[in-house]
């Protein structure tokens, strides 16, 4: 009887083990930010890879653009995956980004810049997600 006991505890010890070291799988989002007065339109690529490739974004609003367990943002913009260019509008002004993907100053704000991105990782019910923010700011509306 003794040793049912043992071997039960070391089973049931040997699947508590198993489950607390799983990996649980990454979940990669891509967010754009509105951080402007003014409705945005954007035109990302061509069809590219992302969820919606046309949109109109209000004001200080953001919208998921692009979902993966796999790629992240940088994995997507780096292998070329229909992503000619990336395009804002807003009232008056026009900014277009072109590839390629790069690692810049922060001072180049700019799609293809890593820098430029906020990437964020979090837990959501066991879950790792990898979330990446570009926000689109009123300096880049702006004209040299």
């Amino acid at each position: 009887m003794n040793t049912k006991r043992i071997f039960f505890i070391g089973f049931l010890t040997i699947i508590l083990f198993s489950f607390s070291c799983r990996k649980y799988p990454f979940r990669h989002e891509v967010w754009i930010y509105n951080a402007t007065n003014n409705i945005i339109d954007c035109k990302l690529g061509d069809p590219g890879p992302f969820e919606t490739n046309n949109f109109t974004l209000p004001p200080f609003e953001k919208k998921l653009i692009y979902t993966d367990k796999h790629n992240d943002i940088f994995e997507v913009l780096s292998n070329n995956n229909n992503v000619t260019s990336v395009s804002f509008y807003n009232q008056k002004d026009t900014v277009i980004w072109n590839p390629p993907l790069q690692e810049v100053d922060i001072i180049e704000h700019n799609f293809f810049n890593k820098r430029s991105w906020i990437i964020d990782n979090s837990f959501i019910r066991n879950k790792e997600f990898v979330i990446a923010t570009f926000t689109i700011t009123e300096d880049d509306f702006k004209k040299d």
